[in-house]
């Protein structure tokens, strides 16, 4: 490596807050597949994205569990998705500064990866990957604590404010389209209308509301269809 790559390489580290014992590691961490078709001799980053991604969701849990010990497991759920989900992870892969450490191939290079949120959301699991192969499940937790705490200082998640902006992040982040809601009765006077919509995401019903305005079935059907996906979890 230059000189100018260990200092950022070093500068990293601080940012995580870990110095790793084997800076093969955090090479192997930081290296996109596109990087290897040139260089066969270095894995890639892929084997331990597999690794960060269960770490991460493990210590998430953990840490939102015993945090807040009255809340639901819907409200669990949805707080550990904004901490894991929705562009957080490439969010932090940013705030770390992973960019300019990335090897990347040529042709990725070219097409803007460095700042791909796939890419650096790769980056960022493989990373936590790599403090756990070096370091353990301590050495993770402590390097997870400052983004868990910045969420958790905005207190316990609000729940039922905006359910329709929740589900459409959700779905999002699982590479589904963006939901769409139908409404398929309305009857009664104007002034007791009654309202039953529902909300598909790929042309899938995902729930039902009603409720005395479209406005409000809608939030109701996005409450179903996000309890729905509590309940896969």
């Amino acid at each position: 490596m230059t000189h100018g790559r260990d200092e950022r390489l070093a500068d990293l580290q601080a940012r995580i807050g870990y110095t790793f014992r084997n800076p093969d590691l955090l090479d192997e961490a930081l290296t996109h597949p596109s990087w290897t078709s040139a260089h066969p001799e270095r894995p890639h980053n892929q084997r331990l994205e597999f690794l960060g991604d269960a770490v991460l969701q493990f210590v998430v849990t953990i840490r939102i569990f015993e945090a807040l010990p009255a809340a639901r497991e819907g409200d669990l759920s949805r707080l550990r998705r904004t901490l894991v989900a929705g562009g957080a992870e490439a969010r932090a892969g940013r705030r770390w500064g992973l960019a300019p450490c990335l090897y990347l191939g040529p042709s990725e290079e070219r097409d803007g990866g460095r700042d791909r949120d796939r890419v650096l959301e790769d980056a960022f699991e493989a990373v936590i990957g790599a403090v756990y192969q070096d370091g353990g499940i301590d050495a993770v937790r402590a390097v997870l604590e400052p983004f868990v705490s910045e969420i958790l200082a905005r207190g316990r998640p609000a729940g039922d404010e905006h359910p329709k902006t929740r589900l459409m992040e959700a779905v999002q982040a699982q590479g589904s389209r963006e939901p769409t809601y139908e409404v398929v009765e309305a009857e009664g006077p104007d002034h007791r209308r009654a309202f039953r919509v529902v909300v598909r995401v790929d042309g899938r019903v995902w729930g039902e509301g009603t409720g005395p305005s479209r406005r409000a079935a809608e939030r109701e059907a996005a409450l179903r269809a996000l309890e729905r996906l509590d309940a896969q979890e």
